[in-house]
C-alpha cells in the first residue's frame, strides 16, 4: 500500500533562526534527507517551496488565490512510500528530519494511506 507522508513544522519557528542556524539545520537534515531518499521503498520526495496557488469553487465559480496560505504554511516537505501497513510507513516516516530533530521547530511527520487510480482498477 502507498503511503503520503507530510512533512511539516512552525513556519514562524523556523524563520526566528538566523540565517546561520537555519543553514546549520538543513546540513544536519541532510544525512538524515540522504538515508530516505535512497531507500527503494520511497517514491516522490520533495520539499515545497514558498508560494503557490489554492483553487476552490464559490457559487459554482473556480476561485484562484495566490498562496501561501495558513492552512498549508506549515508544510514543508512531501514523499510517498511503499509499505506492507500502517506500522511500516510509520517507521519508514519516522527517518525523515522531522521524524529525527526539530522538536523546538514544532517538527512532526503525517502519515496517511492513499490511493491511486491504477490501484483500484487492479483491485475491481
Amino acid at each position: 500500500m502507498k503511503y503520503l507522508c507530510l512533512a511539516c513544522g512552525d513556519a514562524d519557528s523556523w524563520e526566528q533562526l538566523t540565517e546561520a542556524q537555519q543553514q546549520e539545520t538543513i546540513a544536519k537534515c541532510r544525512v538524515h534527507d540522504e538515508k530516505l531518499a535512497a531507500d527503494e521503498r520511497v517514491g516522490m520526495y520533495v520539499g515545497l517551496l514558498d508560494g503557490g496557488r489554492l483553487i476552490r469553487r464559490k457559487n459554482g465559480e473556480r476561485v484562484v488565490t495566490d498562496g501561501p496560505f495558513i492552512e498549508s504554511k506549515e508544510i514543508g516537505g512531501v514523499f510517498v512510500v511503499e509499505a506492507e501497513d500502517i506500522d511500516e510507513a510509520t517507521e519508514l516516516a519516522s527517518m525523515h528530519p522531522a521524524g529525527q530533530m526539530g522538536e523546538e521547530l514544532g517538527w512532526y511527520v503525517v502519515v496517511r494511506p492513499i490511493f491511486t487510480p491504477e490501484l483500484e482498477e487492479r483491485e475491481a
